[in-house]
């Protein structure tokens, strides 16, 4: 069972977040995501464009931290698609991500 989508509650929670330095653009004025497991944080729109490009590519999934090059083992949360996708991608987001966890028989 997955949250549901709920674009006003995410936009609230997106205000809350503290302002970090992104680790994909470097920008240290904005406010961030930060990933369980590891500390990377991620800005809104760098993380909204590394999970949209992930969508694109269905063998990117589960979405791993954009630090993995680096050694980092850590994936992106799916409260974390919620919060800067629209409806639709944060579907697929979760089709694809399920896919990639549960195998492609989950859904039978």
């Amino acid at each position: 069972p997955h949250s549901s989508y709920t674009p006003i509650y995410n936009t609230i929670l997106n205000r809350m977040n503290k302002i970090g330095t992104c680790t994909i653009c470097f920008d240290d004025e904005e406010k961030t995501f930060k990933i369980s497991g590891c500390g990377h944080e991620v800005c809104k729109d760098c993380l909204r464009s590394y999970i949209s490009t992930a969508l694109g590519d269905a063998s990117m999934f589960p979405i791993k931290c954009p630090m993995h090059h680096t050694g980092c083992l850590s994936v992106f949360e799916e409260k974390f698609s919620q919060r800067v996708l629209n409806k639709d991608e944060y579907e697929r987001f979760l089709l694809f991500n399920d896919r990639a966890v549960y195998g492609d028989g989950m859904a039978c």
